[in-house]
């Protein structure tokens, strides 16, 4: 839903922090949980100066994820709390990795792009089963993943989420 916007922004900005340049973070340097290839692309779309992600403002990230991630995720197609959580599963794994996991959530075909059948899927499926499955899915996502590094912080970060969501 639109309205929730500024409550998902805020949720995710809590998680993410300021500038972060961890030497185990495959993704390099972020700030706001934005990294420096995004925002890179970013500046570049809009024939804008290349800059230190050190530089990227509050408004700049809040634009990002905006256009990138819950835009692209479906946000206001979204039931309520199922978009917070889809969202916070795109900032942390991307939008095609978070939109296969809902859309293998709601049984449909997982191909990453968010189209009028998995919307019509997902708003088929009670809510807390859908947050039930896809849940547990990005958990499962999670510990398939070969990095121990981050994987504790990943698993803090999803029951911030559960406990958001109420499942």
């Amino acid at each position: 839903m639109i309205a929730n916007w500024d409550s998902a922004l805020s949720f995710v900005l809590r998680r993410e922090g300021g500038f972060v340049d961890h030497p185990h973070d495959p993704g390099g340097p972020t700030k706001y949980g934005i990294t420096s290839r995004v925002f890179d692309k970013w500046r570049m779309l809009r024939a804008e100066d290349r800059e230190s992600v050190e530089s990227l403002s509050l408004e700049e990230a809040s634009a990002i994820y905006k256009a990138w991630y819950w835009d692209a995720i479906g946000g206001p197609e979204l039931p309520d709390r199922v978009d917070l959580a889809v969202f916070d599963a795109a900032v942390n794994l991307g939008p095609v990795p978070a939109t296969r996991l809902l859309q293998r959530a709601a049984w449909t075909e997982s191909d990453g792009i968010l189209g009028p059948e998995t919307i019509m899927a997902v708003r088929a499926i009670p809510v807390d089963c859908l947050l039930w499955a896809f849940l547990t899915l990005r958990r499962e996502y999670y510990l398939g993943l070969k990095s121990e590094t981050f994987q504790k912080g990943w698993l803090n970060r999803l029951d911030h989420v559960r406990a958001a969501v109420s499942v």
